[in-house]
């Protein structure tokens, strides 16, 4: 495997990867089960490394849909606070 979203240029050697794919209602359900209220929930149409080999990297350095009409996430951020 070469190059990652920090180090595009980095050679990795023997290096094994693992990867986890959720969805949001996964992610979100299982804060509510561990007593979490959802503060924000965010979706970006961007991402900050080249996730897919389709997406084309803007002038403001994030990477997003070559494609005028496509705006689907690609990531999101949120916040969950516990109950007291």
């Amino acid at each position: 495997m070469d190059g990652s979203y920090a180090d595009s240029e980095k050679k990795f050697e023997e290096l094994d990867g693992y990867e986890w794919a959720h969805s949001l209602a996964d992610v979100i359900n299982s804060l509510i089960q561990a007593g979490l209220r959802i503060q924000f929930l965010n979706e970006f149409a961007k991402a900050p490394f080249p996730r897919f080999p389709f997406l084309k990297q803007s002038k403001d350095g994030y990477w997003r849909y070559d494609h005028p009409t496509i705006q689907l996430p690609l990531v999101f951020s949120l916040m969950a606070k516990k109950e007291e």
